[in-house]
């Protein structure tokens, strides 16, 4: 499997991709909900460049003796309450597999079943996902692992493209 290295530019300029996508689709959210971790800093800059308020929810992900399992032990962490009739905009880092983002939405939708509408956002999005995200800042290989630049340890590595 081939790597690469996403700088910090790169990310925001794939962020700033994504808002624009939003406004170009005239899609006001009343909440930006991220993934944590992966798309914790990424909803956090999207709420600021949106105007909109910002949630966390946490999905883990472990692999058993069999298969992979996905699990959410708490709801979902935000400043204010869902309005009756919501809408909400899921952010992940990478639609890889896509089931992390399929579990959220579902989760979700059992915390607050008077949201309406659930679209959703990854920077990097890979073909073989299971969902196709509403808003995507670049396509890559299946092949390819993506390091995000807050997984590298290094100043060096995180100057790289």
């Amino acid at each position: 499997m081939k790597e690469r290295n996403l700088s910090w530019n790169k990310t925001v300029s794939l962020i700033s991709k994504i808002a624009k996508l939003t406004k170009e689709n005239k899609k006001n959210y009343d909440w930006i909900i991220s993934l944590n971790r992966g798309g914790l800093l990424i909803g956090m800059r999207l709420s600021h460049l949106l105007g909109t308020r910002h949630g966390v929810l946490s999905v883990e992900s472990y692999s058993g003796k069999k298969k992979k399992k996905m699990k959410c032990d708490t709801g979902i962490s935000m400043v204010g309450d869902f309005k009756k009739r919501s809408s909400v905009l899921l952010v992940d880092d990478i639609a890889d597999s896509g089931e992390s983002l399929v579990f959220a939405m579902e989760k979700i939708k059992d915390f607050a079943p008077q949201i309406y509408t659930i679209d959703s956002a990854a920077i990097c999005y890979k073909p073989k996902s299971i969902i196709l995200p509403t808003y995507i800042g670049e396509k890559i290989e299946n092949d390819v692992w993506i390091n995000f630049p807050w997984e590298l340890k290094t100043l060096k590595e995180t100057n790289a493209k």
